[in-house]
């Protein structure tokens, strides 16, 4: 991840996508790995993450990546908080967008 780089919808989406689909598609987690380890910013990732996972493995993840972000375990909010950044209403946005096919 990039210093000062606070992506923490990337950090639900690698988690959720590596355990979901990483059994069939390693590429996912070893995406992970880098993510956390080399100066790759969110929309690198986000953009690497598209070329490696099918479309049904992004929609088999979707469910476990919406259910993390509820749990705030990657954001430092409380939950009947608004978002707290740009970057995560960014997420929100696009991920809103995602689901109905924008």
């Amino acid at each position: 991840m990039r210093e000062g780089d606070n992506c923490n919808f990337c950090g639900a989406v690698l988690d959720a996508n590596c355990d979901v689909n990483g059994p069939e598609n390693p590429a996912i987690c070893e995406l992970k790995e880098q993510y956390w380890t080399t100066p790759m910013t969110g929309d690198e990732m986000l953009q690497r993450l598209y070329q490696l996972a099918t479309p049904e493995q992004l929609q088999r993840a979707d469910p476990e990546v919406t259910a993390r972000m509820r749990r705030h375990a990657y954001t430092r909010t409380a939950p009947s908080a608004p978002p707290a950044d740009a970057g995560r209403r960014a997420a929100d946005k696009w991920l809103e967008n995602w689901r109905r096919g924008r």
